[in-house]
């Protein structure tokens, strides 16, 4: 299982004392949507004027500390079998920005590739890395992508 930042935290993971904000030119806002429901839209013009595609939506009771460690965090997927998770640390500090927290996750050995959740230091490295999707990493292209929304994993604190 991938523990959450908290879980991390207290189990003696490194730390940025502070309470963690996202920039100021990035707000949240909440949408109620036809059938009562509401969702939590972030807005990042900067990811809008490099032609990025905006944040997914997030379940409009998602706890804004939540949300700020979601929308620092990236998807990375085509990542090769068996890659050592300190050279993938390695590589997107050198490359994107400081990473806080590296998750990985090889799947299934039906999978062709290992995955992993980047979560960076700062919000600005989003775009960064965002625009790097299609980098080569060890032969391979990176697929790089907003963290994907699962409801499920929100609501249950994981």
């Amino acid at each position: 299982a991938i523990p959450d930042e908290a879980t991390f935290i207290n189990s003696g993971g490194p730390v940025t004392a502070g309470q963690r904000q996202l920039p100021p030119h990035v707000s949240n806002k909440i949408q109620e949507l036809e059938d009562g429901t509401s969702v939590l839209l972030t807005v990042d013009p900067q990811m809008e004027a490099l032609g990025l595609p905006a944040y997914p939506p997030l379940p409009g009771n998602t706890d804004l500390a939540k949300v700020e460690e979601i929308r620092r965090t990236i998807y990375v997927g085509n990542l090769p079998k068996g890659v050592d998770g300190q050279a993938v640390l390695d590589f997107f500090n050198s490359f994107v920005g400081e990473v806080m927290y590296l998750r990985m996750a090889t799947g299934p050995d039906t999978l062709p590739c290992a995955y992993a959740y980047v979560e960076f230091t700062n919000q600005t490295s989003v775009p960064i890395a965002l625009q790097n999707n299609g980098i080569d990493y060890e032969g391979k292209p990176l697929r790089s992508i907003e963290q994907p929304v699962v409801s499920d994993l929100i609501n249950s604190g994981i």
